[in-house]
């Protein structure tokens, strides 16, 4: 964490004070992040947004758009939590390169929609949209039981749409593929 400025409240009432944080940036595996500010209420067993967080991010942004958390402060209580998020213009050949993969070019831009964990298990109920490599590929039903154990399992339904198998190919040594990939994978 870069240079930080906030203050944090907490009441047991439902109204709530508002807490406030506004930072320089982060950094997380190497990947920094632009200065950005987030607003939210911490009231009685519940922690809420009062407004989107941005995230300046590899030419791009991640945005927190809701999120909203209950279970977590009060002993006894499973946590529970329900957000919607959204990444626009993040760049792949900068995220590659900072995580020191095989290196993509084109952007990053998808949204995750009414998303939720309870009661160990993590889900998209909105679906999850993504733009890259030229195409879209869109995930629906995405469900993760477990998601931080050892075994964690995940079950989907995929949809690949218009993907330039140039862009995807190019960066591996195995030589070059043209054209365009749709596909469906189901459960």
């Amino acid at each position: 964490v870069q240079r930080s400025d906030g203050s944090v409240a907490w009441q047991r009432v439902d109204q709530g004070v508002e807490t406030r944080l506004s930072t320089a940036g982060v950094s997380v595996l190497g990947i920094r992040s632009g200065p950005f500010s987030a607003r939210g209420l911490f009231a009685g067993d519940t922690v809420r947004l009062v407004e989107p967080i941005v995230v300046p991010l590899l030419d791009g942004r991640l945005a927190l758009d809701r999120f909203e958390l209950s279970g977590a402060l009060v002993e006894g209580e499973r946590p529970r939590w329900s957000a919607n998020a959204s990444v626009d213009g993040v760049s792949l050949q900068r995220l590659t390169e900072t995580l020191d993969w095989p290196p993509f070019s084109g952007q990053l831009s998808g949204t995750l929609n009414d998303m939720r964990f309870e009661d160990g298990v993590f889900e998209v109920g909105g679906g999850l949209r993504v733009q890259a490599f030229e195409g879209e590929i869109s995930v629906e039903h995405l469900r993760i039981r477990d998601p931080l154990g050892a075994v964690p399992v995940l079950t989907a339904d995929a949809r690949l749409r218009g993907l330039d198998l140039r862009a995807l190919t190019q960066t591996f040594s195995f030589g070059r593929i043209e054209g365009h990939l749709d596909g469906d994978l189901q459960n």
